[in-house]
């Protein structure tokens, strides 16, 4: 790195009282009084993480009000051998407890801290041999404390989950997922160490699975956005996730066995993990554990082959209601056929109509041509489906919901055609929409009215 670019390091560090520090570290450098510089790169390392300690501290972090409480108490008291004792420490305490630093970067910094005795305190050198660092040495620390500490924010611990926990429960979070994840990783993950990220994307698994802490409950998919901000952007600290998740679902808690399913649903990943005992106890919860209705995010586990069969067969065995229930959570594909049926079998206009809402509408998002199809298909095969006055204006909402994915023109046209020509201008928003992405009208058949 050359001179220019320890220049322009000041602009990162965070605090004007650091960057006086530093550059004093940068002048000795300059002057050739590479010993000076190391000492100083050192000084200004200790005094930046005291200084985000107090920072932790006045913002209720107890670890770091307790590290800061002994350090002024040693100052109060002139005990020198207690400050050598925390200056000793420092570094061990800001990686293992404040997660300020990752393990490599905890050893770059020892050894500025091994370098900066041998600089300070001759008597260490061996032989009486003066330590003489090299120009390549010392500009190596300098940057090292630029990067690891003096540029980073002092958002770490308790209060960077305190801070999330607010933001997961505020009307603000994005809904887009691609959104939720930019917003996690530019706010929460680009300021994390290894260490608290292991930790933070533990604790929301935690939230998934054990329903901890519960006020997360009902912000299901935002922690779910959250974990893949941490799968897609940091995949070191995902695979040690991953790890810790798995031992989560293999104690295997008879009470929390929906929620592992849930969770292996969202993160197929993990089944491989998943240990023999496990997994068998979580096929039978999938096949007959009555809990399961209870929590119908479990049902995703379809799209999963260990429990396919099982939840195939549990959802079609459900209530209308309980369906209902369970397609406003997991709209899986593998239930259309079921959920179509229910739709195709409705025994009257108001029944039709509901089924409409219950069994169609939650697939919208998903839908294709093919299932487009189906729906007019399974309209105009039942007179309690395309003669019910509220079936019109919801098969209208859907295909503007869809545009510009359409119906089939084959199966416009049947449908079309199935029809009298008084029942045709009740869909007359339908077919105007159709025409408006191509469709054209078939030739009539003589009316039969």
């Amino acid at each position: 790195m050359a001179l220019k670019d320890l220049d322009a390091e000041i602009v990162r560090i965070r605090d004007h009282r650091s960057r006086t520090y530093y550059t004093e570290a940068l002048r000795a450098y300059r002057s050739g009084a590479y010993r000076a510089a190391i000492s100083s790169a050192w000084v200004a390392l200790v005094f930046d993480i005291l200084l985000k300690y107090r920072e932790l501290s006045a913002a209720g972090d107890a670890e770091a009000t307790t590290f800061i409480g002994g350090w002024d108490k040693a100052i109060a008291a002139n005990d020198v051998a207690k400050l050598l004792e925390h200056e000793r420490s420092l570094l061990e305490h800001a990686k293992t407890k404040m997660g300020l630093m990752n393990l490599q970067e905890h050893r770059l910094l020892q050894r500025l801290y091994e370098d900066r005795h041998l600089c300070a305190h001759p008597a260490f050198a061996v032989e009486d041999k003066l330590f003489e660092p090299t120009d390549e040495l010392v500009r190596t620390h300098i940057v090292s404390i630029v990067d690891i500490v003096l540029s980073q924010r002092p958002v770490q611990g308790r209060k960077i989950f305190e801070a999330f926990s607010t933001d997961v429960q505020s009307p603000g979070f994005p809904s887009d997922e691609g959104k939720a994840i930019q917003f996690v990783e530019d706010k929460y993950l680009s300021g994390m160490r290894s260490e608290v990220l292991k930790n933070f994307g533990i604790i929301l698994a935690k939230s998934l699975i054990k329903n901890v802490p519960a006020e997360w409950d009902n912000h299901r998919i935002r922690i779910v956005d959250a974990l893949n901000a941490l799968r897609l952007r940091r995949s070191e600290s995902w695979q040690e996730i991953l790890t810790a998740v798995a031992k989560l679902i293999n104690d295997d808690d008879p009470e929390l066995r929906p929620r592992a399913l849930a969770m292996l649903a969202d993160f197929p990943e993990l089944l491989p993990r998943v240990e023999e005992a496990p997994l068998a106890a979580l096929q039978e919860v999938a096949s007959s554990d009555a809990q399961l209705v209870d929590y119908p995010e479990a049902f995703a586990a379809v799209e999963l082959e260990p429990f396919k069969e099982a939840l195939l067969t549990r959802f079609a065995d459900l209530s209308r209601t309980e369906a209902a229930e369970v397609l406003n959570v997991v709209a899986a594909k593998m239930f259309w056929p079921n959920a179509l049926e229910r739709f195709g079998n409705s025994g009257s206009y108001r029944n039709a109509e509901a089924n409409f809402d219950r069994f169609i509408r939650p697939f919208t998002e998903g839908m294709t041509e093919e299932m487009l199809d189906q729906v007019l298909e399974a309209t105009r095969e039942n007179g309690q489906i395309w003669d019910a006055g509220g079936v019109p204006d919801r098969l209208f909402e859907l295909l503007k919901a869809k545009q510009p994915i359409c119906p089939s023109a084959g199966s416009v046209d049947e449908f079309f055609l199935s029809l009298s020509s008084r029942l045709r201008t009740r869909f007359d928003d339908v077919w105007e929409h159709l025409r408006s992405l191509g469709w054209e009208e078939p030739e009539q058949l003589p009316d039969e009215d």
